[in-house]
């Protein structure tokens, strides 16, 4: 991460969490993956890009509604994957279907190269760990994880082998003979986690994986699910609502809305390079401006929006005839703060009145009222414990920010 900062009494420049792309065109809506933002290497998964899921045109409805509407998606072995979006957008009848808990209206479902649509659920190489975790209360842990490999009949041996075997993997050795009742909220995940991997799968569903755990539970939990995940080596398709949840876990993840992708790339890819509005809006903070295209060749580009004093500079083309409609999306961070106007000369600079100032303990967010009545929010982060003149309420501020920092949007 980048952690220079400039600030003194007189200007503050936030702190960016992540590098930029010194060159970021206007996104279009396609489909992208991890290694296509520059200085951004593609995982190994990508890297080997050995297919081991294939959705094909897959389609759900109930009656008249598409709860899932012309899917496509491949998805890569040791991958995790996650599905992200709203209540309502698709997401987990796609991975009922993908359970066969849901029979698909159209389309395909290839599991290394087969189709298993028409295969029961309990043929499928496929495990799904519920939201509730759906522990058998009457259980203890030992008996829990065994249950799915009793009901395949296999030898006792081979049984209490892999039960250890879980057991270690997700530390819970010291805890063989407790009911789910007298665990945390965090053991029963580890024990439902368990019994899932037990029966080694070739494809691991997640459902809300954290809904079930307070917040600080949550973000202890994540990075030690991954852990065992990458540590089984097995490929998972995770649900969650939760933005830094999926930026977290995932190796890549799937904007949804209304039953449909409305972008698939790498955490990094969708927050500094969002292809529309939506994808924007949904992942993190943003300013967002309604503009027209002054003009653009392969240098700059000028765009107008009624809520600044000067044009927006951007430093390459937007494709785009001039006098055309596009938005500008500005993430919080980017935009640098200051009690002086900036002396750079840069176009892409307004001012306006302190408003309001959240303070978060990490970061502070300082809400600037512009003249235009637009108001604008400047991510600051809390460096120093008793910095003295930052900008406080009703201060007449000054905001800049790096043309590279704008994100061109046409759709």
């Amino acid at each position: 991460m980048e952690t220079s900062q400039r600030v003194d009494d007189a200007a503050v420049k936030p702190q960016d969490p992540s590098p930029v792309a010194k060159e970021i065109k206007p996104a279009t809506k396609t489909t992208h993956r991890p290694g296509d933002l520059p200085g951004q290497k593609a995982s190994p998964v990508e890297q080997h890009k050995k297919a081991i899921l294939e959705i094909s045109d897959l389609t759900k409805k109930f009656g008249d509604f598409s709860a899932v509407n012309g899917v496509d998606l491949t998805v890569y072995e040791g991958e995790i994957f996650a599905l992200l979006g709203s209540s309502g957008c698709g997401k987990s009848t796609l991975l009922r279907m993908l359970a066969g808990f849901e029979t698909p209206t159209s389309g395909s479902i290839l599991l290394d190269g087969k189709d298993i649509v028409e295969i029961p659920p309990y043929k499928r190489t496929i495990n799904m760990m519920f939201q509730s975790y759906a522990l058998f209360p009457n259980m203890n842990v030992r008996q829990n994880i065994a249950f799915g490999l009793k009901q395949e009949h296999l030898k006792k041996s081979v049984i209490d082998e892999r039960v250890d075997k879980m057991l270690k993997l997700v530390h819970m050795e010291a805890f063989t003979d407790r009911k789910p009742y007298q665990l945390s909220g965090g053991q029963r995940q580890r024990v439902a986690l368990a019994r899932s991997l037990a029966k080694e799968p070739r494809l691991l569903l997640l459902d809300e994986p954290m809904g079930a755990l307070d917040k600080k539970l949550r973000e202890q939990m994540r990075l030690e699910l991954v852990d065992i995940i990458n540590t089984v080596g097995v490929t998972c398709i995770m649900v969650t609502h939760d933005q830094e949840e999926a930026m977290t876990m995932a190796d890549r993840i799937a904007i949804m809305d209304r039953g449909e992708f409305v972008q698939v790339g790498g955490p990094r890819e969708i927050y500094e390079n969002p292809n529309c509005r939506f994808s924007a809006e949904f992942i993190g903070s943003v300013n967002l401006f309604d503009c027209t295209l002054l003009s653009s060749d392969q240098k700059r580009s000028l765009i107008h929006t009624d809520d600044f004093p000067a044009p927006i500079e951007l430093g390459h083309d937007v494709d785009l005839a001039d006098g055309m409609p596009l938005s500008i999306a500005l993430r919080p961070e980017k935009v640098y703060i200051s009690k002086t106007p900036d002396d750079s000369g840069s176009s892409n600079c307004c001012e306006g009145d302190v408003e309001n100032i959240a303070y978060l303990g990490d970061i502070s967010i300082y809400y600037v009222r512009l003249p235009s009545g637009r108001l604008v929010a400047s991510t600051l982060p809390n460096v120093d414990r008793f910095k003295t003149g930052l900008p406080i309420w009703d201060d007449h501020v000054y905001l800049s920010w790096d043309s590279e920092s704008c994100i061109a949007l046409t759709i």
